[in-house]
């Protein structure tokens, strides 16, 4: 299933968890990964498309993946 993030991304994780989610993958975009990170207070994993700006302050619940072009 997915989610609109238009509205921010704690909303999206929350409709998604209310609704049964027990994986997230997603988001793709950087400031809505580093989003996600500011917001984050759930127990269910997340596998993000990309990385967040700050790397030190990693969740172990958040899983980052993301390929870079230089790759």
């Amino acid at each position: 299933t997915q989610y609109d993030t238009r509205d921010g991304i704690p909303k999206a994780l929350q409709t998604a968890i209310s609704k049964g989610a027990e994986l997230i993958i997603g988001p793709v975009e950087k400031s809505d990964v580093d989003q996600l990170f500011q917001s984050y207070h759930y127990n269910v994993p997340v596998i993000t498309l990309n990385y967040a700006h700050d790397l030190q302050n990693s969740d172990p619940r958040i899983y980052q993946l993301g390929l870079s072009s230089l790759d």
